[in-house]
């Protein structure tokens, strides 16, 4: 890397550098990201990749992508974010959203009310209802659902199956449909 400049925040690769697009190698990771300018506005985006190969990869598809625009072959929808229009070679039109941090109660509520009408038997959908019941009972509706971890599952196992019904004990195949559910 003798032919490098290197400042606080990256390293450019000056092999890499083009007029449409550059490679950059953050020193704070190990990813290399691409930076270009579309419609006045300069982007950087993670390449996700700590192979020079697929970074210059992107970079050629990245200014392929942007030579259609400029060239009026393509456009670039009005709501789309145009970074990640550019990098998903056009198919995607925004971000991925992130994960929403949902509670267990939200994610139960979600999961009954995403049903898809005549999709299951009625018998079914009265069981799920049953065993949701069972889980809202034994496990806190109010914790972040993304916290949970295989000790809390295991936790209700050991609940459920000190409860009763009918006079007897719970048996497993149910708790594993409860579970399953």
């Amino acid at each position: 890397m003798s032919d490098s400049k290197e400042s606080a925040d990256f390293v450019i690769r000056p092999i890499e550098i083009c007029d449409v697009a550059s490679i950059v190698l953050p020193t704070d990771s190990p990813n290399f990201q691409i930076r270009f300018r579309y419609n006045g506005k300069q982007y950087y985006r993670s390449l996700k990749t700590d192979i020079e190969e697929e970074a210059l990869i992107a970079r050629r598809r990245a200014e392929d992508m942007i030579r259609l625009i400029d060239s009026g072959r393509l456009e670039v929808p009005p709501d789309a974010d145009p970074a990640t229009f550019i990098l998903s070679d056009g198919k995607r039109t925004g971000r991925i959203p992130k994960l929403v941090v949902r509670t267990l109660g939200d994610l139960f509520r979600a999961f009954q009310t995403s049903r898809v009408d005549g999709g299951k038997e009625d018998d079914t959908v009265r069981g799920e209802g049953r065993h949701i019941r069972h889980m809202k009972r034994h496990l806190e509706t109010r914790r972040i659902a993304q916290s949970m971890i295989v000790g809390d599952i295991q936790r209700y196992v050991d609940l459920r199956a000190k409860d009763k019904w009918r006079g007897g004990e719970i048996g497993p195949e149910t708790i594993e449909k409860e579970v399953r559910t």
